[in-house]
């Protein structure tokens, strides 16, 4: 479980993605954005979210059940697959992914 001193390390604008259980689900859910506010006397932290343009969720430490701090934003951390080959528009085929046009 994550603790106040926690965020107490964490530098304001940081990227998190706070991982925990905040509903009635009975797996793990991420809220993730950009740190914005420690509320001490609440026990809440502020994030801004990059994606919904006015939106600040409030996240209770209490529910923290892991933090992550090393994304620099919402979305997967690189790609699930790379491709093996790609389209070439001037012959038509498909071709390792090392030709050149």
């Amino acid at each position: 479980m994550a603790t106040l001193d926690d965020f107490k390390s964490i530098p304001l604008k940081t990227y998190l993605r706070l991982w925990g259980h905040y509903g009635s689900s009975i797996n793990q859910e991420c809220l993730q954005g950009t740190f914005v506010k420690l509320d001490e006397a609440a026990g809440v932290v502020h994030l801004e979210s990059t994606v919904y343009a006015g939106r600040t969720d409030r996240v209770p430490i209490a529910k923290v059940e892991r933090i992550e701090d090393w994304h620099t934003g919402s979305g997967a951390s690189g790609p699930v697959q790379k491709p093996d080959k790609v389209y070439n528009p001037v012959s038509g085929e498909w071709q390792d992914q090392g030709y050149r046009s």
